[in-house]
C-alpha cells in the first residue's frame, strides 16, 4: 500500500509541485504587498495583579477542592476587566490627552479601505443594515478587538498586548490600557474602601454611644449604693466583720470569767462560817453579778454588730451582681469598639497596599520588526497548503475512481503477469539503446531484466520463439512507444527467434479495435495500460482471457502500466 501512494505521488509530482509553487508565490506577492502597505506591529505591557489576602481567603472558599487553581480565576477576573469598554475608552481619553486633544492614527491605507467596505458588506448581508458608530466608540471597538491578554502560568502577572500598523501608536495604547485599568481599579478599591469606612464608622459611634450609656448606667448604680469601688467596699466590710467577730470573742472571754468568779464566789460563801468574811462575800457578789450582766449586754452588742457586719457583706455580694453584670457589657463594648478601631485601620493599611499592588512592570516600547505579516512562514505556509490542495483530489479520486493508476492496480488484477512500470525515463534510455545503438543504463538493464524473468516464467516457461506482440489500452497510450522498450529488452537481453535472428516486436492496434484474435494465440502479448486512462472493468476480461480466438486458444498476456 505504501508503494502505492509513493508511486501515486510520482505520477502527479509536476502537479503537486507547481500548484504548491503557484499558492506559494502568491502567499509570497500576499505577504509582500501586505508588509508595504499595512504590516502590523505588536507592544506588550508587563503587569502585575498581585490579589489581597480577601480575594485569596474568598475564591478559596468558593473553589473549594477543585482542581481550578485560583490564581487563574483571579487573573482571568482582571483579564474581563481589562477588555471591557469602560477601560478601553478610558485609555483612549488618555491618548487623547498625551496627543494634544487629537487621536493618534495612520492616514487609511488602500487595504485597510478595503477591509472595512468587506466588513461593512459582510455586515449588511448577515444583518440587513449597517450602523455607523461614532467616532470615540469606533476607537473604543478597534482598540479591544486588538488588544490580546494573557497570563503568565502560575501567577499574577498578566501581559497586555495591542495590534496597531505604527509601532509608537501600538506601544503608546499598550500603556494607555494598563494605565487605564491602574486607575480604574484604584478608583473601584477607593469607592468600595470608602464604603467599609463608613460602614465601620457608623458602627463604631453606635458602639460608643453604648458604652457612654453603660458607663452612666454605672454611675447611677454607684451612686444609688454608695459604693465607688467594690474592692475597697468589700476589704472594708470585711475588716469590720473580723473586727465585730474579735470583739465577740473578746466579750465571750469576758463573760466566761465573770461566770466562773460568780460561780467561785457562790461556792465560798456557801463554805463560809464567818460573818464578816460572808458579808465581804456577798458585796463581791454583787459587783460580779453586775459585772456578769455587763458582759452579757457587750456580747450581745457584739454579736448584733457580727450579724451586722455579715449582713452587710451580703448586701455587697447582691450589689457585686449588678455591677459585674454593668462591668461585663462595659468590657465587652469596649472590646468591640478596640476591635472595630483595629479594623479601620487595617482597612486603611489594606487600601494604601493594594493601591500599589496593581502596577506596570515592565512599558510597552515600539517594536523592531512586525508581527504581520511573516512573509518566509507564509510563503512555506502557501507552499504546504497548495500542495495539500492538490493532494486532497488525487486522494479522493484514487479512493473513489476506478481507473488505473499505479503498479499495485494492475498487479491487483494481473498478478504475476503485470509487467514493471514504463518511465519517461525508461523509454527515453530505450530510444537511446534502440535507435542510436547506445549502452543500455544500468535502470533499464534492470528494467530488461526482470520483463524478461516475468516473460519466460510466466509466458508457458519460455520465452517466444517467433514474433512478440505489443497493443495498448487507453486513449493515451502509444503502442510505438511500448513496441520501442520491448524492442530494447530484446537487444539488451539478445533474444533471438527459430532463424537466429533477433526476436521482432510487432505492434498491433488498441484492444478495443482488434476483433480477431487468431493469429495470436499461442503467442506472448504485451499490453500498455495507460496510467489513469484506464478503467478497471476494460482490463479485468484480459487478465482473465477474455481475448480468445476462434480455436478457443488464448495469447499469453502481459501487462505494463504506461506513465
Amino acid at each position: 500500500m505504501l508503494n502505492h501512494y509513493i508511486e501515486l505521488l510520482s505520477l502527479f509530482r509536476r502537479k503537486i509541485l507547481k500548484t504548491a509553487l503557484f499558492s506559494a508565490g502568491a502567499a509570497l506577492v500576499l505577504s509582500l504587498l501586505l508588509l508595504k502597505e499595512m504590516p502590523i506591529y505588536e507592544s506588550s505591557v508587563t503587569m502585575n495583579m498581585q490579589p489581597s489576602q480577601e480575594d485569596l481567603r474568598f475564591n478559596s472558599a468558593f473553589l473549594g477542592v477543585s482542581q481550578f487553581n485560583p490564581a487563574t480565576i483571579i487573573a482571568q477576573s482582571h483579564i474581563e476587566r481589562l477588555l471591557s469598554r469602560p477601560v478601553a475608552g478610558r485609555a483612549i481619553d488618555i491618548l487623547v490627552s498625551q496627543n494634544d486633544g487629537n487621536m493618534p492614527s495612520d492616514p487609511p491605507s488602500v487595504i485597510g479601505k478595503l477591509r472595512k467596505a468587506v466588513f461593512r458588506w459582510l455586515r449588511i448581508l448577515n444583518s440587513g443594515y449597517f450602523v455607523d458608530l461614532p467616532e470615540r466608540e469606533q476607537y473604543i471597538s478597534d482598540l479591544i478587538s486588538a488588544s490580546n491578554i494573557e497570563i503568565v502560568e502560575g501567577s499574577y502577572i498578566l501581559q497586555a498586548s495591542v495590534s496597531y500598523t505604527d509601532p509608537v501608536i501600538a506601544a503608546a495604547a499598550a500603556n494607555a490600557l494598563a494605565q487605564a485599568y491602574i486607575e480604574a481599579a484604584q478608583e473601584e478599591l477607593s469607592r468600595d474602601a470608602a464604603r467599609v469606612d463608613d460602614a465601620l464608622k457608623a458602627v463604631q459611634e453606635d458602639e460608643e454611644a453604648k458604652l457612654a450609656l453603660l458607663l452612666e448606667e454605672r454611675w447611677s448604680l454607684e451612686k444609688q449604693l454608695g459604693v465607688s469601688s467594690l474592692a475597697a467596699e468589700r476589704s472594708y466590710r470585711q475588716d469590720n466583720r473580723s473586727a465585730a467577730r474579735h470583739a465577740l470573742e473578746e466579750a465571750n472571754v469576758v463573760l466566761l470569767e465573770r461566770e466562773s468568779q460568780l460561780e467561785a464566789l457562790v461556792a465560798a460563801i456557801a463554805r463560809e462560817g464567818d460573818a464578816g468574811i460572808s458579808r465581804q462575800l456577798r458585796q463581791d457578789l454583787v459587783k460580779i453579778r453586775g459585772a456578769l450582766a455587763s458582759a452579757r449586754v457587750r456580747q450581745a452588742q457584739r454579736q448584733d454588730n457580727l450579724d451586722a457586719a455579715e449582713q452587710a457583706l451580703q448586701d455587697l455580694g447582691q450589689a457585686q451582681e449588678a455591677f459585674v453584670a454593668v462591668d461585663q457589657r462595659i468590657a465587652d463594648t469596649r472590646t468591640e469598639l478596640a476591635d472595630l478601631q483595629e479594623r479601620r485601620i487595617q482597612t486603611e493599611l489594606a487600601r494604601n497596599a493594594q493601591l500599589s499592588q496593581v502596577r506596570i512592570i515592565s512599558a510597552a516600547e515600539p517594536a523592531v520588526y512586525p508581527k504581520f505579516p511573516m512573509v518566509m512562514f507564509n510563503t512555506v505556509v502557501g507552499f504546504i497548503v497548495g500542495s495539500l490542495v492538490m493532494l486532497v483530489p488525487i486522494f479522493a479520486s484514487d479512493v473513489l475512481g476506478t481507473r488505473l493508476r499505479t503498479s499495485e492496480d494492475v498487479r491487483a488484477i494481473f498478478g504475476a503477469r503485470s509487467l514493471p512500470r514504463l518511465t519517461p525515463a525508461l523509454l527515453s534510455a530505450a530510444k537511446s539503446v534502440v535507435k542510436r545503438d547506445r549502452a543500455a543504463t544500468p535502470a533499464l538493464r534492470a528494467f530488461a531484466e526482470q520483463v524478461g524473468h516475468r516473460l519466460a516464467v510466466e509466458g508457458s516457461g519460455r520465452w517466444p520463439t517467433d514474433t512478440l506482440y505489443v497493443t495498448t489500452q487507453g486513449a493515451s497510450a502509444n503502442a510505438n512507444d511500448l513496441q520501442l522498450v520491448m524492442q530494447a529488452v530484446v537487444k539488451i537481453l539478445g533474444r533471438k527467434n527459430a532463424q537466429g535472428e533477433p526476436l521482432p516486436v510487432t505492434a498491433l492496434l488498441p484492444v478495443s479495435q482488434i476483433s480477431d484474435w487468431s493469429a495470436l494465440s499461442r503467442h506472448h502479448l504485451v499490453i500498455g495500460l495507460a496510467s489513469g486512462g484506464t478503467n478497471e472493468a476494460e482490463v479485468i476480461g484480459l487478465a482473465g482471457g477474455a481475448q480468445v480466438s476462434e480455436n478457443g486458444r488464448s495469447p499469453s498476456t502481459f501487462a505494463m502500466l504506461l506513465t
